[in-house]
């Protein structure tokens, strides 16, 4: 009998900065994340979906079939481009015990 391992996803925000990053840039980049997440799992046991942010960035969600600890998570985010900003707040919010840490930000900056 398999046994079924736990998932974890993976939440990327691949930003846009002053909308001056062509869009089919930005996708370039997020396929190529894509694509290392599946030749390390495998095609089939990677799940992803993305959509555009409202400053024009990418939010790119990658499921992947294995169960990795926060920190890992926030570490592999980093490594595959998420924001460095976001990373670092991710990383304090992890450290602060807070178990809702891996969001996307939406709404304005002010």
């Amino acid at each position: 009998m398999t046994r079924r391992r736990k998932k974890c996803v993976l939440k990327i925000d691949i930003d846009n900065i002053k909308g001056k990053i062509p869009k089919d840039w930005m996708l370039a980049k997020a396929w190529h994340i894509i694509g290392d997440m599946q030749r390390i799992y495998g095609r089939d046991a990677v799940f992803f979906s993305r959509e555009w942010s409202e400053h024009g960035g990418l939010h790119l969600r990658i499921t992947i079939p294995e169960n990795l600890g926060d920190e890992w998570i926030a570490r592999l985010q980093y490594v595959l481009g998420d924001d460095p900003y976001r990373s670092m707040r991710n990383l304090q919010r992890i450290r602060h015990g807070l178990s809702r840490w891996n969001k996307f930000f939406q709404g304005s900056r002010g």
